[in-house]
């Protein structure tokens, strides 16, 4: 119950990689240390880092 408390109080957004425009592509891919290609989703909020990929999908 506590983690759905939480994750209400912070709001997120889950972009196919696909659908980002190309400007938005390199803006993202600048920031990380892995490919974006290495990817299917990206997670939209104020954090913007590279880590292990642990999607459900």
């Amino acid at each position: 119950m506590a983690s759905g408390y939480f994750l209400t109080q912070h709001p997120l957004t889950l972009v196919p990689i696909a659908e980002l425009a190309d400007s938005q592509r390199q803006v993202i891919e600048a920031s990380l240390d892995n490919s974006l290609n290495m990817y299917r989703y990206v997670r939209l909020d104020e954090t913007v880092a590279s880590g292990e990929n642990r999607s459900l999908v």
